[in-house]
């Protein structure tokens, strides 16, 4: 909640409303839309003509900390104020980017072009001899870079982002073949298919290396720099270092990006990553600097849904929901003889039904509109339902439940009204998680079957 401060200072007058509160967020915030504008003015006149003028402080990074300040101008608009000492809002927080920046990440979360070459390199420089390792988060709230791009677009071409009806998930040493069948058609260079590029098995990343070391320089004309592509699961990761199920653990020169959402202000810990794990991990491996060895460069990891599954997750809690969605299936084909398929979504869904800002969404900045799995049943009886979409409430925190009321009306519209089914791991706080769970898991048998009956369920978990 914002509060309002004597300017330049962290003494605080107030707490604004609630309704003052979501009328600046939704003027000026990263979702601001131009017709909330004049409440958001109103806002500041109110406040900017009190005494000598106010400041506003921003409570997304927690207590015990000197808050972010907006700083009113002109009496219709906020200025966000990083001089020192006074910080920038929490990558999660609503003030810690404009409208046309969300815009932009937004934008990330398309497919990948077809026919174009993946652009792997960029940012690494053409001598990335000194570059330090790091390790770094990544959320919906950020832009989605090249490396998870193609991760998420081999993923859903070989279909691993999809348990069918029958509910077969196929051997790990198949699912590695149909990411490897997934490459065709994609290149990493003018001419340089790859699937000629690319390691889905460690034990074999040190030939993988030298064939890469072989390579000639000029056979890379755009990048000037012979690469490749290893993909693996991997237990966790530390500051240049991925620590694979077995063996030695992995050396990365740069950035190793871990996908975690995060609560409010709280960062991700070292706990958070191991309760995530195991992740897939997508890296390029090539030379940091024209007469250097050939090393890992850079990781991106996902959380999948276990070593031999690699369907992506976006948390640990999303692995629990998974596992009641498969008692409904199973129940739903052997009680009612409804198949049921299991999908998790990996691209932004406004974009493949024309609702982009271009388009009929008008200039609405929102969300990447990923929901967490989608339901999809057949042989369904009249009044049911064929497509839900199912959502992992996963959080407590006030701005975090706001949110997603935005995004779940969103998903509703992108999938022509189907029902979003809340799957709480918090609501209602009376309640157990396994009466959480059966809950959820009734709410989404009634959608599908239609019925109008509410009794207890055989064999509901």
């Amino acid at each position: 909640m914002l509060k309002m401060s004597r300017r330049g200072t962290v003494e605080v007058v107030r707490e604004l409303s609630v309704p003052e509160d979501q009328a600046l967020r939704r003027a000026f915030g990263r979702y601001a839309e131009p017709e909330d504008r004049a409440a958001g003015a109103a806002v500041i006149q109110r406040y900017q003509r009190v005494g000598a003028g106010c400041w506003f402080l921003c409570d997304c990074l927690g207590p015990e900390v000197v808050p972010p300040a907006l700083v009113p101008v002109s009496e219709a608009h906020i200025r966000r104020h990083y001089d020192p000492p006074w910080p920038r809002h929490d990558l999660e927080c609503e003030f810690h980017r404009d409208a046309a920046e969300q815009r932009a990440i937004t934008r990330s979360y398309v497919r990948l072009p077809e026919g174009k070459a993946v652009s792997l390199l960029a940012g690494l420089g053409s001598d990335d001899g000194e570059r330090a390792p790091r390790l770094k988060s990544r959320s919906y709230g950020r832009r989605r870079g090249a490396l998870a791009t193609l991760l998420m677009h081999l993923i859903e071409t070989a279909s691993l982002n999809r348990v069918a009806a029958s509910g077969v998930v196929a051997p790990v040493s198949e699912q590695y073949k149909a990411l490897r069948a997934a490459t065709a058609g994609i290149e990493l260079d003018k001419g340089v298919q790859l699937s000629r590029c690319l390691c889905t098995y460690l034990p074999a990343l040190p030939e993988f290396m030298d064939r890469i070391a072989q390579m000639p320089p000029g056979r890379f004309p755009k990048s000037g720099r012979p690469h490749g592509i290893l993909i693996v699961v991997v237990e966790d990761a530390s500051v240049g270092v991925l620590k694979p199920l077995r063996g030695d653990p992995v050396a990365v020169r740069g950035q190793i990006a871990v996908f975690g959402e995060r609560e409010g202000h709280s960062r991700q810990s070292v706990e958070d990553r191991r309760a995530r794990s195991p992740y897939l991990a997508i890296c390029v491996v090539g030379r940091p600097s024209p007469r250097s060895p050939v090393e890992v460069l850079k990781a991106y990891l996902h959380p999948c849904m276990s070593a031999g599954h690699l369907m992506p997750v976006d948390s640990n809690l999303e692995r629990h929901t998974f596992q009641v969605l498969v008692q409904l299936r199973t129940w739903l084909f052997h009680k009612k003889g409804i198949g049921l398929s299991i999908v998790k979504p990996l691209f932004d869904m406004s974009a493949r039904t024309g609702l982009t800002e271009s388009e009929s969404d008008g200039d609405t900045p929102h969300e990447p509109c990923i929901p967490d799995f989608l339901l999809e049943a057949d042989r369904v009886p009249k009044g049911g339902r064929s497509l839900l979409v199912i959502e992992t409430m996963g959080y407590a925190d006030v701005q975090y439940r706001d949110r997603k009321q935005f995004s779940h009306a969103r998903m509703g519209l992108v999938t022509g009204q189907s029902p979003v089914v809340e799957h709480d791991f918090h609501y209602p706080l009376n309640r157990s998680q396994i009466e959480r769970d059966r809950h959820f898991w009734l709410d989404c048998r009634w959608h599908i079957t239609g019925s109008t009956e509410r009794h207890r369920v055989p064999g509901a978990p």
